[in-house]
């Protein structure tokens, strides 16, 4: 699908959760060796990770975003009337982890709940799929929790991907604005499929087991192929972005894109022409968080030191599909900003 616009729902805010576990890529237990190892956080810029340990888990991070969001916004639980919850590592058993989710919430029966499977490209997905559904009648309030565990996929034998990927949660609350008018946000989303091998989990090859001798399935990525395909894909994604909704790139605040490396990012901002102020990084700080890097950067990128108006924010994922997709919105100041640490690792399943 190319561009659609959508009437704007208002965000009324984002929080954002990591694990306390922090894993620093130039230890020396860290697989690559110290040489290798400085070459890489040099050209991704990635220092340090969030990484879940022991029996943390996504529900637990993205659980501990939406309370906190809940309780700061003084919305009662009884008031949602979807949750939607997109992730790449969420592994239900038939059971969809939003189910879990609103259990532990204690959101009403009346609630709709439903995952959405995708990975990088998931924010602006999950933000289209949250506006569209309160255009529908009886949906007012809307819960987008995005998170990812990708650590737990990565081979830790290989730097390629045990030394980039981090973990985190998030919930984002949109309401339905009555004074919205005719302010639209806009959206473009794409798919190509043939790119899906480059960037999966699959087997491991060899005879490779785990300790109770069932066979290990790990992330594999063609880094080469992912690269090619971002910046060839998210420059055009960008410019129809702006073009549809006739928004000139200096009207745009901030240009907020899934946090991949910053190699990816310098040449998208190079070719797009994009100031390096206008487009905030958390890659040294968290790595690459999947497509919750994109409400990271929005809680923890410098976007709160701004907020004295309306932001008008483009925001931009890519990765597994392959899967690409833009959301043109706007940030309120009074929107809720928050991020945390997990603290407590609850015990529902």
């Amino acid at each position: 699908m190319a561009i659609v616009g959508s009437i704007a729902p208002r965000i009324r805010g984002i929080v954002t959760c990591v694990p306390p576990t922090i894993v620093d890529n130039l230890a020396p237990d860290q697989p690559g060796g110290p040489e290798a190892n400085e070459r890489f956080v040099a050209a991704t810029g990635i220092r340090r990770r969030h990484v879940v340990a022991g029996d943390e888990s996504l529900l637990d991070l993205c659980a501990a975003a939406a309370s906190t969001l809940l309780a700061s916004l003084g919305w009662a639980p009884g008031t949602i009337d979807a949750l939607v919850l997109i992730s790449e590592t969420s592994s239900g058993r038939m059971v969809p982890h939003s189910c879990l989710l609103q259990s532990r919430l204690g959101l009403p029966n009346s609630c709709a709940a439903f995952d959405v499977g995708l990975a990088c490209s998931g924010y602006p997905y999950a933000l289209w799929i949250a506006s569209s559904l309160i255009r529908a009648p009886g949906i007012r309030r809307v819960l987008l929790v995005h998170g990812d565990t990708t650590s737990r996929l990565v081979d830790p034998d290989d730097p390629s991907t045990s030394l980039l990927f981090g973990d985190a949660g998030s919930a984002t609350a949109l309401e339905w604005d009555p004074a919205a008018g005719d302010r639209t946000w806009h959206f473009s989303l794409h798919t190509d499929g043939s790119g899906a091998p480059h960037l999966c989990v699959a087997p491991a090859g060899g005879p490779r087991t785990d300790a109770a001798g069932a066979g290990v399935e790990r992330l594999r990525m063609n880094g080469t192929a992912i690269f090619s395909f971002a910046l060839t894909r998210l420059p055009p994604l960008i410019e129809e972005t702006l073009k549809a909704a006739a928004v000139d790139r200096s009207e745009v605040d901030y240009f907020v894109l899934h946090q991949s490396n910053q190699l990816v990012l310098r040449e998208i901002a190079r070719k797009c022409g994009i100031p390096g102020d206008r487009m905030p990084t958390t890659l040294a700080d968290f790595g690459n968080t999947s497509g919750t890097s994109i409400p990271l950067t929005v809680t923890m990128g410098g976007l709160a030191r701004t907020r004295k108006r309306p932001l008008k924010i483009l925001l931009a994922g890519y990765g597994a599909g392959y899967s690409w997709g833009s959301a043109l919105v706007d940030l309120e100041p009074d929107a809720v900003l928050e991020h945390l640490t997990l603290q407590h690792v609850s015990t529902p399943p």
